[in-house]
């Protein structure tokens, strides 16, 4: 029982044997990914879950486990939200740039659900396979965790393990090495037998991803209620300079915000892209930022700080790492009611508007929804109208 945890005293429980393990996982509900080789992208992230479970009722479980990996292919590993009930061993990450790195951790001789008396040696154990009761605790020799937060039904996430594949690791000629769980024989259980079963994968470099523009890279988005989601396309040829040519977004901000999209070929991320900005020539804007496989959604403006109607908006993104020299830049003209695109307010967008009033929401019109609710009426009329004679310079 634990023989490689030094100091440990363990109070054994007469129970059921139990056939434990510890199951690798991309997501929590999702399969084991025992036995498979997974290509990591050199530069990226990986995380990988441990799903404990047994084969028994009521087993006494308690468990030291050690996760071997090679640090100079994954690097920068970390253990985080790591089951708590129970817990004698916090993980430590060790020899982390070795190739025999290995993250330690432990958890005692079971939970003890005791009648209505705490710490009593009598009761039913079976951490972690039932809930604890509120008068529940851990066959406790001291200095251990004793949280008794309910576990899961069957099996119980124990730890996430995050690491990034080194640079380097850009094939499985460059990398490949395995990643196991593995208990040493570091487990417990009430009588002969039964055990654990170590599980392992394996993990091998992949080409670094890159981060290159879509052939469309940039669009203004908006919803326009139950009519659905509609995009202008910019031009990135658009100007900053005042009297040159740019796209125009004619709807009003939703909160006092705008929608910028920019797409890329690939999947992106905020590590890719941590620095981006929404300026109005001189004066920032609010900027938040969200991704979404290909795209990268940027709000400018907010209901305290919205952006300047007749404005010139210049959006830009700062790529790093995978994406290092990837730095998307467009101009956006902002003037509530130029459906015509030429920078002016008139009686041409007045028209516009007035002769799509009443007709449903679509590809085609959706410009003159300027309120962007679904549908085109007199509220779009009034907005064009009181805009008149505004323009961009």
């Amino acid at each position: 029982m634990f023989s490689g945890l030094v100091g440990l005293t363990v109070v054994a429980a007469m129970s059921a044997q139990a056939l434990q393990t510890v199951d690798p996982k991309l997501s929590l509900a999702g399969a084991s990914i025992n036995g498979s080789t997974q290509a990591v992208p050199a530069g990226t992230t990986f995380t990988v879950y441990g799903v404990y479970s047994d084969d028994s009722t009521n087993p006494e479980s308690g468990l030291g486990l050690k996760v071997k990996y090679n640090g100079t292919h994954l690097t920068g590993v970390t253990i985080s939200e790591e089951y708590t009930k129970c817990r004698i061993a916090v993980a430590d990450v060790q020899n982390p740039t070795t190739a025999t790195a290995q993250a330690v951790m432990g958890w005692i001789d079971t939970a003890i659900r005791p009648n209505g008396v705490v710490g009593s040696a009598t009761g039913a154990v079976g951490w972690p396979d039932l809930a604890d009761l509120a008068s529940g605790g851990c066959l406790n020799p001291g200095s251990i965790n004793t949280d008794t937060a309910a576990a899961s039904a069957t099996s119980l996430k124990l730890f996430k393990m995050t690491g990034t594949m080194a640079a380097g690791c850009t094939s499985a000629a460059a990398c490949t090495s395995t990643v196991t769980f593995d208990s040493e024989g570091n487990y417990s259980y009430a009588n002969a037998g039964a055990g654990f079963t170590n599980k392992s994968f394996t993990i091998t470099g992949a080409a670094a991803p890159t981060q290159a523009l879509a052939a469309t890279p940039y669009v203004s988005r908006k919803t326009h209620g139950a009519a659905g989601t509609f995009d202008i396309t910019i031009d990135p040829a658009g100007s900053a300079t005042a009297g040159q040519s740019v796209t125009v977004e004619p709807r009003q901000a939703q909160s006092g915000a705008h929608q910028i999209v920019i797409a890329f070929t690939s999947a992106v991320s905020s590590a890719q892209f941590p620095t981006v900005t929404a300026a109005a020539g001189v004066t920032s804007l609010p900027v938040a930022t969200a991704f979404n496989g290909n795209e990268m959604t940027v709000t400018i403006g907010s209901a305290g700080t919205p952006v300047p109607n007749g404005s010139r908006v210049t959006v830009s993104a700062t790529g790093v790492g995978t994406a290092a020299g990837v730095n998307p830049s467009v101009v956006v003209g902002f003037l509530v009611g130029d459906v015509s695109n030429n920078r002016t307010v008139n009686s041409t967008d007045v028209g516009t508007v007035k002769g799509q009033s009443g007709v449903a929401v679509t590809s085609s019109n959706f410009k003159s929804d300027l309120s962007a609710n679904g549908a085109i009426n007199s509220t779009d009329v009034g907005l064009v109208k009181g805009a008149s004679g505004t323009s961009i310079n």
